[in-house]
């Protein structure tokens, strides 16, 4: 019955789409809740996010949409300050901003935003509960505690392109994925991050965890995401040896003729 605790009794089809374009490039965003409770994916999408730079990205939220709304907020920031991404070293920027992503949403700033997130966006109810009469009345948000939100049960996959000039940049941590259309032929920009994936399984068993049917530890069916904290507090190691890290693997390509389109999802 578990996993039918997360999902509605039939799926909201609503879509939300935007678009838009400059002088190189035009986008398309379309997001639909589906099965779950409520919507726990975020996008961004700033064709002018530097000179020369736009900036596109994919949070897709597990445990509740608090981390990926927070990242969607902070991310074009925490870029942007980052002394490798300054200096136009923009793969070690990227890599250097996964991580302190992951330091902001551990930070008491970070955590009220996830907070006022929780209590702005509350999930519809779900109906298994209503059918059992287990369904609970949450406490008004004066009343709640920061350990009732469970803040470090709340993740995000993140699948980031920067295209600045004619290179493109993917970094991507978890499970969402990143194609580039070229010459009519599918082009890879990014891979799952599974736990089955050799070199994932070896560092989650060094880091002393275990895969349970598919599961770090018989919960998370990915191996890479922001949040997801608790994950990611075993003495000793750094964020790229904890069980699920939040560090991306970052590819690179330059923009060809043939070249048609980048689907992120």
């Amino acid at each position: 019955m578990g996993a039918s605790l997360v999902y509605l009794e039939s799926p909201n089809k609503e879509k939300h789409s935007k678009e838009g374009k400059n002088d190189r490039f035009e986008y398309a965003a379309c997001e639909m809740q589906g099965w779950r409770l409520g919507m726990e994916d975020a996008v961004i999408h700033n064709l002018e996010f530097d000179e020369d730079t736009s900036l596109f990205g994919v949070f897709d939220g597990h445990g509740g949409k608090e981390a990926s709304y927070v990242v969607r907020e902070n991310y074009e920031r925490i870029l942007k300050e980052d002394s490798n991404y300054k200096s136009g070293d923009f793969k070690k920027g990227l890599y250097d901003s996964f991580k302190e992503t992951d330091v902001y949403l551990d930070s008491d700033k970070g955590k009220k935003e996830m907070i006022v997130v929780a209590n702005e966006n509350p999930e519809a109810k779900n109906p298994i509960m209503k059918i059992l009469g287990e369904e609970t009345k949450e406490k008004p948000a004066s009343e709640r505690d920061e350990e009732s939100y469970m803040l470090d049960s709340k993740g995000c996959t993140a699948n980031v392109v920067l295209i600045k000039g004619k290179d493109i940049y993917c970094a991507n941590a978890g499970d969402s994925r990143c194609v580039l259309s070229r010459g009519g032929k599918a082009v890879n920009l990014s891979e799952d991050h599974k736990p089955e994936n050799e070199i994932e399984t070896k560092r989650i068993e060094k880091a002393g965890s275990e895969i349970t049917e598919g599961r770090v530890d018989g919960n998370l069916n990915l191996s890479r995401s922001l949040g997801d904290l608790k994950h990611k507090r075993k003495p000793g190691l750094t964020p790229e040896e904890q069980p699920i890290t939040c560090v991306p693997d970052i590819m690179v390509e330059k923009i060809k003729t043939g070249d048609d389109f980048i689907v992120m999802a």
